[in-house]
């Protein structure tokens, strides 16, 4: 808290005749040499903090204190067992109230839900837990996984379209609900259902397919083993020698049998039928099953949520079922204890990786007369060549395309830097006019991480809160590059009006979105120039500088921070 504040607030309280003022001023505890020095560190930012617990609010001054020396978007939980003395209108004046979550209740139950879901420590009366960055995990599923379901298009396609769009024509997202889902606790069931409501409900409006399903989805019965055959002239179906197994599986679950077609088998005298009994199937344009299972995808302490599409329909290649699984440990129970938009993002954010957003996708795009953009094998109809290392379908230059950057500036002098750039004609045309770039040859693609990050997101150096990076580390909106690759798949029509600004990089020119971060900032410094969006950090050891944000409506800080295992030299 600012003395000037402290002395404004105890001035009035000192003459005001309301006596509840009167009574935090003779009652309420002032500051101790301790507290001073943590508030100290605080409001320089040199722990990072940006959530913090008090034990006993009483009147509010402390936590008034506390939530001043936060970050724009810190929160402080302070616990008491009643309301009476709170004063929740200084709080408001003070414009920190969106900072504040006020529990009544024991202190110890509260606790007790926060220890039981996340890692802490003890400062003082404090509980303080450092500001999380979550990532996203995609997996795609091999070739001999990855089928196509028996669901096909309309033939006749409506040409003619609006740009806002009926209310009862919207994407049609069935959503199933899997038995782990059933197994967590009602509060995080809850959680769950509301963020996968109003993500689904987002995408529902903002995009549809090109060609509507002209029948219900009955997914495919998986195969024991790799050996499959396709009969002539139909190639939409997979015949599994000899049997089909028991289960079939979407990402992380198992598929109901209601959703799946007959199973179809060729014997060893080359009879090929189909046997068992049919799903009544799903009427929508696309499933999505969701699930909540620890499994070893979720073991990094930063993943949130991953997602697998799982089948396509036979026509125009477009994914017609994913599955999104929720890591349970990072569930904290209720909208109190979590960040409950940014698990909206979140899932938002995966959903996109099963309809769209997936290297396993890449190859099957299709250009605006619905033509595949990547050139298919005449005997089966699938792309012509699979990449074994990366265990997906490779696209044509038309969709993908290897950039070599010469002279890319690092630490330890220049290397030839290798990048991968989506190049489809609408994502080619709006990240030349979002940089201010007209040679940039495409949107560049993320090199760093997993099989589950690289190649399946943009490159977060570029587009840093733009929705589809692979990490989370702020605000994140969907921008209208996002929507253009929908639309460039050949797979969706899109409404622009759900799209937002993407600031970062904005018209900066290709020495920005061609050079590194270090010739950038470099050349910035050398002219004395501020070198946004980049920043440097503060001359004085641990201390993070503080600066307008580049949407000029809240104060940020540069956390650079000194990793303690070496870099590799690109990237320094």
């Amino acid at each position: 808290m600012s003395k000037n504040f402290d002395d404004l607030l105890l001035s009035k309280l000192f003459y005001s005749k309301d006596s509840i003022d009167k009574y935090i001023f003779d009652h309420s505890l002032r500051y101790t040499t301790e507290q001073l020095e943590l508030w100290k560190i605080l409001k320089i930012c040199q722990l990072n903090v940006f959530f913090l617990v008090e034990i006993g609010t009483f009147t509010g001054y402390t936590s008034l204190a506390v939530a001043l020396a936060l970050p724009c978007d810190g929160k402080l939980i302070t616990c008491d067992i009643n309301d009476q003395y709170v004063r929740q209108d200084i709080w408001s004046k003070a414009d920190v109230r969106n900072k504040m979550n006020l529990q009544i209740r024991p202190a110890l139950k509260t606790l007790k839900d926060l220890t039981s879901i996340m890692s802490c420590r003890f400062l003082f009366f404090l509980l303080v837990i450092i500001h999380e960055c979550f990532s996203s995990v995609h997996i795609s599923p091999d070739r001999h996984q990855l089928q196509y379901s028996f669901a096909r298009t309309a033939s006749n396609r409506t040409h003619h379209r609006a740009k806002r769009w009926a209310t009862s024509d919207i994407f049609h997202i069935f959503i199933h609900y899997d038995a782990s889902v059933k197994k967590l606790l009602k509060d995080e069931q809850n959680l769950i259902k509301e963020a996968v409501d109003a993500a689904t409900g987002y995408w529902s409006n903002a995009i549809r397919p090109k060609y509507k399903l002209h029948d219900r989805i009955r997914l495919t019965r998986q195969c024991p083993s790799r050996k499959m055959f396709i009969v002539e002239n139909d190639y939409s179906v997979y015949y599994c020698s000899e049997k089909c197994l028991s289960e079939t599986r979407c990402g992380d679950i198992i598929v109901p049998d209601e959703h799946l077609h007959q199973c179809h088998v060729c014997t060893r005298d080359k009879k090929c039928e189909r046997i068992g009994s049919e799903g009544v199937g799903v009427d929508a344009e696309f499933i999505l099953y969701v699930s909540a299972i620890e499994t070893n995808r979720c073991e990094p302490v930063d993943t949130l949520a991953t997602a697998s599409f799982c089948q396509l329909e036979p026509d125009k290649d477009r994914p017609i079922a994913g599955n999104i699984n929720v890591c349970p440990r990072r569930l904290r129970g209720d909208h109190n204890s979590i960040d409950f938009d940014r698990l909206v993002s979140t899932i938002k954010h995966e959903i996109l990786h099963t309809l769209v957003f997936s290297s396993g996708l890449f190859a099957f795009f299709r250009d605006s007369n619905g033509d595949p953009f990547t050139e298919r094998d005449p005997a089966t109809r699938w792309p012509k060549i699979y990449d074994e290392k990366l265990q997906v379908y490779s696209p044509s230059d038309r969709v993908l395309k290897q950039i070599v950057r010469e002279n890319w500036k690092t630490r330890s002098g220049t290397i030839d830097k290798i990048t991968t750039m989506l190049v489809t004609p609408k994502v080619k045309a709006i990240v030349r006019e979002h940089f201010g770039c007209p040679t940039l040859e495409g949107a560049e693609l993320e090199n760093q991480g997993s099989l589950g990050t690289a190649l399946t997101h943009w490159e977060k150096r570029l587009f840093e809160h733009e929705i589809m990076t692979g990490t989370y580390t702020q605000e994140s909106v969907i921008s209208n590059l996002t929507l253009t690759l929908l639309e460039d798949s050949g797979w969706y029509d899109v409404s622009y009006d759900f799209g937002k600004p993407l600031l970062w990089g904005r018209n900066l020119g290709c020495d920005f979105v061609k050079t590194s971060c270090k010739e950038w900032i470099d050349s910035k410094l050398e002219k004395k120039e501020n070198p946004y969006p980049f920043c440097v950090s503060s001359p004085k050891p641990n201390h993070s500088k503080r600066t307008c944000a580049y949407t000029h409506d809240k104060v940020v800080m540069c956390n650079l921070v000194e990793y303690a295992d070496p870099i590799p030299a690109e990237y320094q």
